[in-house]
Formats: structure tokens, C-alpha cells, sequence
């Protein structure tokens, strides 16, 4: 009789040592309205939280940087950002970096992946109710740049994230540019009706750097 072989200490046969134990920087997620959604495929350290717009920014969990973030997003009241930023359906997830990067072709920054644009579909947004920076500790996200958008915005980032979850993949996600910069490309899976959106991942320094990007 063949003496039987011990069971391997190893709960994952044929993985390499170390793998799957780091989150690749390549990942991200989106938060719609509280439901945690996995992403494939992501941008450096940045990810896409939108949830809504109510009276949750009342607990003073904000770093103070821009008071306004949290409150009623109201025209007229809020901070303007440095550039424009740039809410942009994706139309093609292409390998290798662009050959002609600029307003409608984004290189990931690992240079690895091409995002093409839908510019004539995007939502330009010049000014916003407020943005600070806040503590997601319990949610497991660390330092958090919170962006909350005035009312008017608020209500066409529901129409055009309404359209862009309609869509199959990759034309399900949507970019967030800064200016030429792009923030993230999360997947959308709903109809975001807030008017909140969250930029998880970015340590300390990356965080407040933003802030001030954003004019908070």
C-alpha cells in the first residue's frame, strides 16, 4: 500500500508565496450609496466612493479643511477648483500607453493601460459646494478627500451616472479628470442620485495635496 502523502500546509496549492496577501495597486472600488462594488483594473491609488448627499456631514468628522463638504450643496457658495474637474464616460480600455495622450486619451499611471473618452458626453464642474478631508478608519479606507458638488451638478451626475451603469463594459466607467490629469475610472453600477463623491486610498500628504487641487 502507498503510504499517503501529509496535507500540504499551503491553502492555496500553486500560488506563488506572498501572492494575494498585497492589494495590487491596480484595484480600486466604488461605493454607491453605501454598497461596496470590487473593481478590476483600476488606477494607482485612487478609487470613487458617491453616496448621498444628506445630512450625514453633521459628525464633525472632517479634517476642516472646506466647511462647506457634507452640508446642502448650494450654487454660488461653494470653492472652485484649480482646473476644471471633468466627469468623462470611458469608451475604450486599450493596452500599452497612448501614442496621442491629451483631453480624450488617458495613460494609467502604472503606463500600462490607454482610457479613451466620450468628451461629449462629460460633465464639466467648475465649482463645488466644498471639499475636506475626513477619517474612514472604520471603513477600512483610511484619510478620505471628500468632494461634495452644488445642487445643479449634483442632479446631472445622476443623469449621466444613470447612463454610463446602463452601459456593458468598459463604457460602464466613468473618469475623473482633474484639469489633464486623471483621478480614477471607476465602474458605475447604478443611478447615483448624491451629489457626494469620495477619493479613497491616498495617504496623508497625497490627500491634502488634493484638497488643495480642489480649492479646499
Amino acid at each position: 500500500m502507498q503510504p499517503t502523502p501529509p496535507p500540504s500546509d499551503d491553502p492555496t496549492p500553486g500560488r506563488p508565496p506572498g501572492e494575494g496577501g498585497e492589494k495590487p495597486r491596480g484595484m480600486g472600488a466604488a461605493v454607491a450609496l453605501g454598497v461596496l462594488v470590487v473593481l478590476g483594473l483600476l488606477l494607482g491609488v485612487f478609487a470613487l466612493g458617491l453616496a448621498d448627499n444628506g445630512d450625514d456631514g453633521e459628525d464633525g468628522s472632517g479634517s476642516g479643511n472646506g466647511d462647506t463638504a457634507g452640508e446642502q450643496a448650494v450654487p454660488g457658495g461653494g470653492v472652485t477648483p484649480e482646473e476644471p474637474l471633468r466627469l468623462v464616460p470611458v469608451e475604450e480600455v486599450l493596452p500599452g500607453a497612448c501614442e496621442d495622450p491629451g483631453r480624450d486619451a488617458f495613460t494609467t499611471p502604472d503606463g500600462n493601460t490607454c482610457l479613451t473618452v466620450a468628451s461629449d458626453e462629460e460633465l464639466v464642474v467648475e465649482e463645488l459646494a466644498g471639499v475636506e478631508t475626513v477619517d474612514g478608519s472604520q471603513q477600512g479606507v483610511g484619510t478620505v478627500v471628500q468632494v461634495t458638488l452644488v445642487e445643479s451638478d449634483a442632479g446631472a451626475m445622476a443623469d449621466l451616472t444613470g447612463e454610463v451603469a446602463s452601459r456593458s463594459d468598459p463604457g460602464n466607467r466613468l473618469a475623473v479628470v482633474l484639469g489633464e490629469e486623471l483621478l480614477m475610472a471607476p465602474t458605475v453600477a447604478e443611478r447615483l442620485e448624491g451629489g457626494t463623491l469620495q477619493v479613497v486610498g491616498v495617504s496623508d500628504e497625497e490627500a491634502e495635496e488634493l484638497v488643495d487641487r480642489l480649492g479646499g
